[in-house]
């Protein structure tokens, strides 16, 4: 899937949240597939994940994430590209602004899933706290691949991530 154009901060959002995270999942691609393009089913398995609401085209979705830290997050998912069952893109808005990505790719008889995320945001708190915001994602995001693997009978080790402040 090729690369996204940076997500620029307008007036009165934040500097752009990049996040790169790798989960390893020892399932079948094609299992790991179904389970993470049924977003509807993500509340089901992903701690964090509260609401999920997908409209009939299945393209577009209403989203609440619920931090850790004790904030919600609302926004609008859409399809942008799908390449089943290599990845997908998407665009989100609402509470957060901005593109994202997930390539799963098989490693033996491992799935590899490479979600990548580049948003802004107008919630002032997020701003201020970004350091208490990137650690709540690592978390959701971390309970996403403990839920993930539960969902799919999978086994694995670790989830890596990388987070990077743009210049804005």
């Amino acid at each position: 899937m090729p690369g996204h154009r940076h997500t620029r901060p307008g007036d009165g959002e934040s500097a752009p949240f990049h996040f790169e995270t790798t989960w390893k999942a020892g399932a079948d691609l094609g299992r790991v597939w179904e389970a993470l393009s049924d977003i509807s089913s993500w509340p089901g398995w992903w701690p964090g994940m509260h609401r999920v609401e997908m409209a009939e085209d299945g393209l577009h979705g209403d989203l609440v994430v619920q931090s850790p830290l004790g904030y919600r997050l609302h926004f609008t998912l859409c399809l942008v590209e799908k390449h089943t069952p290599r990845g997908a893109a998407f665009s989100v808005a609402g509470d957060l602004r901005g593109v994202g990505t997930v390539h799963l790719r098989p490693a033996g008889e491992t799935t590899v899933v490479t979600i990548m995320w580049c948003v802004v945001t107008r919630r002032r708190l997020l701003g201020r706290l970004r350091p208490a915001a990137v650690a709540a994602h690592n978390m959701v995001m971390a309970a996403g691949q403990r839920g993930l693997r539960r969902t799919c009978g999978a086994h694995g080790n670790g989830v890596t991530g990388r987070v990077r402040r743009l210049a804005g």
